[in-house]
């Protein structure tokens, strides 16, 4: 869907805004932060489980000798 979003804002864009030219660039950096957004959510995916509960992770971290008085 963003991907998407990308591809039409541009062209869009020049047609809405007169003062304003589609710019290829644009659309690259649109895509590579799209690529980015879905890498890091992945990484953060695979580290810290399926259901993303990062609470989860960090309590059970400090869960030790201390802990248990």
């Amino acid at each position: 869907m963003l991907v998407v979003h990308a591809l039409v804002s541009e062209p869009l864009q020049q047609l809405l805004a007169p003062m304003r030219e589609a710019d290829p660039l644009d659309l690259a950096a649109d895509l590579l932060g799209i690529a980015l957004a879905v890498w890091v959510a992945a990484t953060a995916r695979r580290r810290w489980g399926d259901d993303g509960d990062m609470a989860t992770a960090t309590s059970s971290a400090g869960s030790g000798p201390r802990g248990s008085s």
